[in-house]
């Protein structure tokens, strides 16, 4: 890759924040990781399987080095290979070391990491607006993680709290819409300025004031009895952020609203329609979570659906601030910090 002489200020200051919230993950991280049972050689591999897999997506939250990565596959197509070749590799030591590398699970891996990128060279799509090309991309990246069909390899690989395929998952989205499909205005990065936090904390606190009084009429959320301690509030915070709110953002924000949004094109508020639009696929995408309460649906000879009617209706809600906080300021991290918000106070506030 070469590097110009003025990217090099902005290409290097965002490669150091970067590395400090790496660093940072990684030092909460460790903490949980000495309060798991696990032999040293464990400990260690998870460290490292962690420290592997979430630097790429957290360093491809750089403007410049995106630019200079769109530079270096028109001239070297065949290094659009690295990335899946890296993962793959990574998963398969990860997988060995941790006795989970069986035939099945390391085709599955394989397919998993490869049938992305090659379903985006065969179907050569560089249309701005969404097409069925990104549909399908989306599901393969999703389903197989959201209903289990991967394998279930977690770091560590015993009491887990984050799922590898998800980290995968997160690095080929970016990778494919950021560098390759070069989604233009996608809003990936980690500087905010003010009136974006402002925005922020605003739809938070406005959320806040209507999806409380919504989760206590629906019995969906009562009071914690108990305040988890400091040290669980400070590692949830960043678990959320990075691993929850980060992965949905980018999928439904990031991704599906922009790329509907330019669908509509000259339509009148064709914003709006696309928040509308991805807050409701958002709320429909909590529809197999087991948090009651529920209405059961039998559609013919498929069994029971358990319909979370309560979390997919305030996720839908939440989904609608999430997307307004993008609309606003452009910037998926906006939404992310609203999405974190709601979160933790769920988890330090009511969570039972």
């Amino acid at each position: 890759m070469k590097v110009k002489d003025y990217q090099r200020a902005p290409l290097f200051n965002d490669i150091r924040l970067g590395i400090v919230l790496i660093i940072i993950l990684v030092f909460s991280f460790t903490f949980y990781l000495i309060r798991v049972p696990s032999g040293i050689g464990f400990a260690i591999s998870a460290f490292l399987a962690l420290i592997l897999f979430i630097s790429p997506f957290i360093l491809l939250a750089n403007p410049t080095l995106i630019k200079i990565l769109r530079k270096d596959i028109e001239t070297h197509p065949i290094h659009v290979w690295i990335l899946p070749s890296f993962l793959f590799v990574v998963l398969l030591i990860y997988a060995f070391i941790t006795g989970h590398a069986d035939g099945p699970g390391i085709l599955k891996g394989f397919l998993y990491c490869f049938v992305p990128f090659l379903l985006f060279m065969l179907l050569k799509n560089s249309s701005p607006v969404l097409t069925i090309p990104d549909v399908i991309l989306v599901l393969v990246l999703w389903l197989p993680v959201e209903f289990g069909f991967v394998p279930d390899l977690g770091i560590p690989h015993v009491q887990s709290v984050i799922n590898v395929y998800l980290l995968i998952g997160l690095n080929i989205i970016l990778y494919v819409y950021l560098v390759m499909r070069q989604l233009p205005d996608m809003g990936y990065t980690f500087r905010l300025k003010d009136h974006e936090w402002r925005t922020a904390v605003m739809n938070f606190l406005i959320l806040l004031v209507i999806a409380i009084p919504v989760g206590l009429l629906t019995h969906f959320i009562v009071f914690s009895r108990t305040m988890p301690s400091f040290g669980e509030m400070i590692q949830k915070l960043l678990f959320i952020c990075f691993f929850v709110a980060l992965p949905e953002e980018i999928l439904f924000r990031g991704v599906i609203l922009n790329l509907i949004e330019k669908q509509l094109g000259g339509v009148k508020k064709a914003g709006t329609i696309a928040m509308l639009i991805s807050s409701v696929l958002y709320g429909l995408a909590h529809g197999n979570n087991s948090s009651p309460p529920f209405i059961d649906l039998s559609p013919g000879s498929l069994g029971t659906w358990h319909v979370p009617w309560a979390f997919m209706l305030l996720a839908t809600i939440a989904g609608v601030f999430y997307g307004l906080t993008y609309i606003k300021t452009r910037k998926i991290f906006a939404a992310v910090i609203v999405h974190l918000f709601i979160n933790w106070s769920w988890f330090v506030f009511f969570s039972g």
